[in-house]
């Protein structure tokens, strides 16, 4: 009777941080301004030059979404609620001045609501967010001063508008009241009533906030301009104080995004060599230091970045530039142990019921232990 038996090793191995960010093609060299996805496969794609683009594969190919208006249009957001309803606002120039726009589609593209303007002023769309399929916000500016729109029934309107005294940049609402405008000058709005009305916030810094991100009512962060080395600011009571943290030296950060209290990446660009590229920051201690984790190798700059998991994750930037990972940004496996010495246990014995081995690896790594099982 031939012996049959199952065979474990734990073998230990050591890794090490690897950025893996990837090229792909988004078939244009217009700059790109805003992602944003539905799932790992469905996403939209945004930017100058009345460019925008859908997949149906995780961004390694892109389709045309047919005409949304006037071809001088520069899209800023993109935000889709689902496969067929999608907003996407920013500025055309009409005549002989920028206005804001705005476009919806409710049929994942094939045709579009737009408006040219906000207003005869001068002015541009900054950022579209939606809480869920009906309650959304829109922020922008018409000269002098910035612009909040609301809508509670999603397809059928907006039925709030309302001036704010500062440029609005970029807005988030964590619920159905509590939100956040992150502005100019480095203030920050916010509002407990879904913005009926917004109490303003001075974060101790002056530059333009660009975006900004809140993990839960208490923990966000912000980030901003900056010709030296850039400007990221973290709060823990909601908004009320804002402190500086630490991270490289960038020009510019154009977005932020958290996937939970410690993880997060934030995307624009840093000068190397005296050439400006775009550049990607990531933090594992809830933004309180950040790293450098990709920098493109051609002259960029990333506007915008989002991450649909933990894992999951595109930036886009200048020239059409589309980047994805699909490892939070890229830990790879290095130096698998060869001496017996780092093997911590073999054994074998009978197992009559089976002619299969079966072995498990115990990969001890600088974080955290684990186990495959093949």
């Amino acid at each position: 009777m031939k012996a049959l038996f199952t065979v474990i090793f734990i073998v230990s191995l050591s890794f090490h941080s690897s950025a893996q960010w990837l090229p792909l093609s988004s078939g244009t060299d217009s700059d790109l301004h805003s992602i944003h996805f539905i799932d790992d496969n469905n996403g939209w794609v945004a930017g100058f030059d009345n460019f925008i683009n859908k997949t149906y594969d995780g961004g390694e190919t892109w389709a045309n979404t047919g005409s949304h208006g006037w071809s001088t249009n520069r899209w800023y957001s993109i935000f889709a609620i689902n496969s067929d309803e999608i907003y996407a606002c920013g500025s055309t120039f009409n005549v002989d001045r920028w206005q804001s726009n705005y476009a919806r589609t409710v049929n994942g593209g094939s045709s579009w609501d737009f408006q040219s303007s906000w207003g005869s002023a001068y002015g541009s769309g900054k950022h579209v967010f939606f809480l869920n399929e009906d309650l959304g916000w829109k922020v922008g500016f018409n000269t002098p001063s910035g612009r909040l729109w609301r809508t509670t029934d999603g397809i059928n309107g907006w039925d709030l508008y309302i001036k704010v005294d500062h440029n609005p940049y970029s807005v988030y609402f964590i619920d159905e009241n509590v939100g956040w405008i992150s502005c100019d000058d480095g203030f920050v709005l916010t509002s407990t009533n879904g913005g009926d009305t917004w109490s303003e916030i001075a974060t101790g810094v002056t530059e333009t906030l660009n975006s900004i991100f809140f993990i839960n009512p208490s923990i966000g962060w912000a980030v901003g301009d900056d010709s030296d080395i850039g400007v990221i600011i973290k709060t823990t009571n909601g908004g009320t104080t804002w402190y500086q943290v630490n991270h490289p030296a960038t020009m510019t950060l154009y977005t932020v995004q958290f996937v939970n209290d410690n993880i997060g990446w934030a995307c624009g660009s840093k000068l190397d060599s005296g050439e400006e590229r775009g550049v990607i920051l990531y933090t594992n201690d809830g933004g309180e230091n950040w790293t450098e984790q990709y920098v493109c190798d051609q002259l960029s700059t990333l506007f915008s970045l989002f991450f649909i998991d933990g894992l999951t994750g595109w930036a886009v930037g200048y020239d059409g530039i589309i980047v994805k990972t699909i490892n939070a940004g890229g830990t790879s496996f290095e130096g698998i142990a060869e001496s017996s010495d780092k093997y911590m246990a073999s054994y074998s014995f009978p197992n009559p019921s089976s002619n299969t081995a079966t072995i498990e690896y115990k990969l001890k790594t600088t974080r955290n232990s684990f186990y495959y099982y093949l």
